[in-house]
């Protein structure tokens, strides 16, 4: 995985490169070959099964989001020329409008801000975290226009 990972990173420089690692100590290798992720799925198991123990209702909705429960989560980088640019949540109204929460932001330079206020404006290049009704994601889609 390793030397595909690197042929990988040479013919495509851009694009983004995730590898499966067989152990967790391996990821490090992964990210260092130029991964920008690694995954191991005995790592993501071990953690599902904790989180069944440790937060079972939390474990429980994410089950029901999966068997039907009217839910989406999604992500939308913000285009030149959205309606979502240089507005506040506020102003968007997308929980009354849309059915939709941004529960995060990544900033165009990497800034993460979680659980963003009423007065958090968006720009283009941001990239917004959110959940709502299934649906919800194809109404936000909208907003983009056509750039």
């Amino acid at each position: 995985n390793v030397l595909v990972t690197r042929w990988g990173r040479r013919a495509k420089p851009r694009k983004r490169v995730v590898a499966r690692a067989e152990q967790g100590g391996s990821q490090r290798k992964l990210m260092k070959a130029g991964a920008n992720s690694g995954v191991c799925p005995q790592t993501i198991c071990a953690r599902r099964m904790g989180g069944l123990i440790l937060r079972p209702a939390v474990s429980e909705l994410t089950a029901m989001a999966r068997q039907g429960l009217n839910l989406e989560v999604n992500q939308l980088q913000v285009t030149k020329g959205s309606e979502l640019a240089d507005k506040t949540l506020d102003e968007l109204e997308l929980p009354r409008k849309l059915g939709a929460h941004v529960v995060a932001v990544r900033r165009a330079d990497g800034e993460a801000m979680y659980h963003p206020g009423p007065g958090t404006q968006f720009a283009a290049g941001d990239t917004l975290i959110f959940i709502g009704e299934t649906g919800s994601s194809d109404a936000i889609q909208s907003l983009q226009g056509d750039d």
